[in-house]
């Protein structure tokens, strides 16, 4: 119901703010053709193992078809929702002054100075890096002292009987970096510090939301994936209002592709092993973009 609204919401703000000009609206519709895309490569990817989930009670022609009948529908849904979340987020940050540094400014033809753009990397590959020490110590002392039960480790992970398993953590960390960051920080701050007035209630909100729609985890007490997400949702959500959504899109982009490519690394397969270092070079791939766009604003700023 809220995803349907949320569209209805966008298409109206849309139609009434393409007379002020005020949301770069194709900025934000080519950001959810982007997740879109992640997406559709990551489904074909997955084809080899598309098979574990047959019903023989159904013709595998069927099958086919209503498999990629349901990954058009998530695809056209999620990029609908990265659309209508960017769209009236960055209206909603921009008329409250919420956030400093718009993300389709890094992009426009006036774009943002080389400082910022150095301040969005640093800040965002240490917030990305201290969530994994985080991690591994909030569940070390939770297992230890806390009776925390976590699904054990196993050898065999779904993402090594993939086509190319290097494709998978960048197709999942690039689409949950851009919907969720959308969505739980970059919409819902905005939207709840107008309803609320107060930004620390927004940003608690925020990342209560965000921590517990994570609680489908195989974790025990189900409530404990909520609490390790939300303390570090709080701490996004001030990063969000201090450094912008570029800063919390590289963490969360950077913290996926790592967790997503460890089952590469733990294998003894050469193949798979060197795959897993393809993932790690993926979490640079926002140093490089940021690289061609200081290149591109200084040669902007020579030519005028």
């Amino acid at each position: 119901v809220l995803k349907a609204l949320m569209a209805v919401a966008a298409v109206f703000l849309l139609v009434f703010q393409e007379k002020e000009k005020k949301v770069n609206w194709k900025f934000w519709l080519i950001c959810g053709l982007v997740v879109m895309i992640a997406r559709a490569f990551n489904f074909i990817n997955h084809m080899p193992i598309l098979w574990s989930s047959y019903v023989d009670t159904m013709s595998k022609p069927v099958f086919i078809v209503s498999s990629i009948g349901d990954q058009l529908m998530r695809m056209l849904s999620m990029g609908l929702m990265v659309f209508a979340y960017g769209l009236l987020g960055e209206f909603f940050a921009r008329k409250y002054a919420l956030s400093r540094t718009s993300l389709s400014d890094l992009f426009c033809s006036r774009g943002v100075s080389s400082k910022s753009l150095a301040s969005i990397l640093v800040v965002g590959y240490s917030v990305g890096f201290i969530f994994l020490g985080y991690a591994t110590l909030f569940y070390l002392i939770g297992t230890k002292f806390f009776s925390v039960w976590i699904y054990p480790n196993t050898v065999y992970s779904n993402i090594l009987g993939t086509t190319f398993p290097f494709l998978f953590p960048l197709a999942l960390a690039l689409g949950a970096a851009i919907h969720e960051e959308f969505a739980f920080r970059l919409f819902a701050i905005p939207f709840l510090k107008k309803i609320l007035k107060f930004s620390w209630l927004a940003v608690l909100i925020s990342a209560l939301l965000w921590g517990y729609a994570h609680s489908f985890y195989l974790i025990f007490p189900v409530y404990v994936r909520g609490i390790e997400l939300t303390i570090f949702g709080i701490l996004l959500g001030i990063v969000f209002l201090r450094y912008g959504i570029a800063t919390v899109i590289v963490a969360h982009f950077v913290i996926d592709a790592v967790l997503a490519g460890l089952p590469l690394l733990n294998s003894k397969v050469p193949y798979f092993v060197i795959s897993g270092y393809v993932v790690i070079a993926f979490a640079f791939i926002p140093l490089v973009l940021a690289s061609v766009l200081a290149r591109k604003n200084r040669l902007a700023v020579s030519t005028n």
